[in-house]
């Protein structure tokens, strides 16, 4: 499992990922993260919470908004594992032909 800490409402917050991809976060419950997405709808403007923001590229799979706002060499190795796995997968299932 990596872990990464992000900036998030002046404090260092934790997100771990697990080897397939899954986010575990130890600051927020997703129920959190659900209303910080539904205030950001309504209101109309961007959340300011960073772990929010994350969670909503990564299960998009935005991976250009999370390395423009998330960079380091450590979010870069995990998108790149996660891709890799994702291309195995594709050959295995003989989608290559």
């Amino acid at each position: 499992m990596k872990t990464l800490k992000i900036n998030c409402s002046g404090e260092k917050h934790t997100i771990k990922i697990t080897p397939k991809g899954k986010l575990i976060f130890l600051n927020h419950t997703i129920k959190e993260l659900k209303n910080e997405g539904i205030l950001e709808e309504i209101s109309g403007e961007k959340s300011p919470n960073n772990c929010y923001r994350f969670w909503k590229f990564w299960k998009n799979w935005n991976v250009e908004n999370l390395l423009n706002e998330f960079y380091s060499q450590e979010l870069i190795k995990i998108i790149d594992n996660i891709e890799m796995i994702k291309v195995k997968r594709y050959i295995k299932e003989g989608k290559d032909k």
